[in-house]
């Protein structure tokens, strides 16, 4: 193995593991640094060829935010910390190197190893450590990441990510993968996030209809109805009474019964997407600048829905470049010379999960998330073989 592909698991680890404790966040950038170093020992000192590929839509975005950042900081009328322009440069420097280390399928697989076992050191700490809320019942399942929302988000990435090459795993790591799956449910429910229930079903059904890992239908009738009576016996018996998570799911039941409209979490995002709305409305081309609406909002939060954020403060032209970047991705797929059928559906399948995630979280701003998705960039850009003209002479022609 060589020395990218332990970098890229040790960085993919550490960013999950360290994600919410500022006193451990030197590490991952430690591992980002190094990272940094080996890019510039194999491009300059080992004189390495640069890959010549077309433009991608992910790093101009990338650039337009840090540009716009920097933009934002010095001439608007706000006070945007100088942490956000680091946060975004760094994201941008990560994301280009990224795109040029990561060049065999092994790199891939480190980074959701780091991914995974990220993440599954969130579950013990879940079940062992769990936290509490201020009426000392069980708060909501946040992992390391110090938020639920994120952290349902990043199983169900990490799911969506692990299943993409199940079918060439061996049996051993297949299994591995199933299990993941399979404690992920309860760290789901117990996150309380009503997204992350409706993606972890998503994945389910990926798995289960697209994958087949079950070939035989009675045996796929029976694992349904299993499926679901575990599902009514987790939601109305494993999630205790004093679990903050509990509520929320009571509150869906509430829902879907027709006693409860919305709460008050509903009402907040519902008057956060009409305030961003507003602000697009007065800016509709470049928005109120990076970061603008925490301060101009009027809420003092961020609002809570990428499409609004990216609307609010870059306007329809940061909202135009983010999604050329999920484009791009089945466009790659569509142009891949290996296994394309199967690349076109996951890509597909991924901007689905994204679009569906913009309405719950603000991601252009979070690394994992540029992880993931330069990650998939350079494995597409590895399964796409360049094609050669040949030339042909004036006596071939004859």
């Amino acid at each position: 193995m060589n020395r990218i592909n332990v970098l890229l698991f040790l960085y993919a680890f550490s960013a999950i593991v360290c994600f919410d404790y500022e006193s451990l966040t030197i590490i991952p950038k430690i591992f980002a640094g190094l990272m940094m170093v080996e890019y510039f020992i194999q491009t300059v000192h080992m004189n390495r060829p640069r890959v010549k590929g077309p433009f991608n839509w992910g790093l101009g975005c990338l650039v337009f935010l840090s540009v716009y950042c920097l933009i934002s900081f010095a001439f608007f009328p706000y006070d945007l910390p100088g942490e956000a322009i680091i946060n975004i440069m760094m994201i941008l420097v990560l994301s280009y190197i990224l795109t040029r280390i990561v060049d065999n399928v092994r790199a891939f697989d480190m980074v959701l190893v780091g991914l995974s076992l990220g993440l599954f050191i969130g579950f013990i700490m879940n079940i062992f450590v769990p936290q509490l809320d201020e009426f000392g019942r069980t708060s909501r399942y946040v992992g390391t990441l110090g938020n639920s929302n994120l952290f349902s988000l990043m199983v169900n990435f990490c799911i969506s990510f692990l299943l993409q090459r199940y079918k060439l795993y061996s049996k051993f790591w297949r299994s591995l993968i199933l299990i993941f799956i399979i404690l992920a449910a309860q760290q789901v429910m117990m996150s309380g996030s009503k997204l992350g229930l409706f993606m972890y079903l998503l994945n389910i059904l990926y798995l289960v209809f697209y994958i087949r890992i079950i070939k035989n239908t009675t045996t796929l009738v029976l694992v349904s109805i299993l499926i679901l009576s575990l599902s009514g016996f987790f939601i109305t018996n494993f999630l205790m009474d004093n679990s903050e998570a509990f509520d929320r799911f009571r509150y869906l039941q509430d829902v879907f019964s027709g006693t409860r409209d919305y709460s008050d979490s509903d009402l907040l995002r519902y008057n956060l997407a009409v305030k961003g709305w507003d602000m697009w409305t007065q800016r509709p081309f470049f928005g109120w600048g990076y970061g603008a609406f925490v301060f101009l909002g009027g809420y003092n939060l961020y609002s809570h829905n990428n499409i609004v954020e990216l609307l609010a403060n870059t306007g329809i032209f940061g909202f135009v470049i983010f999604h050329a970047a999920l484009i791009q991705l089945i466009v790659m797929a569509y142009r891949s010379d290996i296994r394309r059928r199967n690349s076109i559906v996951w890509t597909t399948y991924f901007a689905l999960m994204i679009i569906v995630s913009s309405f719950a979280i603000v991601l252009f701003i979070e690394k994992l998330f540029w992880l993931l998705y330069f990650t998939m960039v350079a494995y597409l850009k590895m399964h796409t073989v360049p094609r050669e003209i040949p030339v042909v002479t004036v006596q071939q022609l004859n």
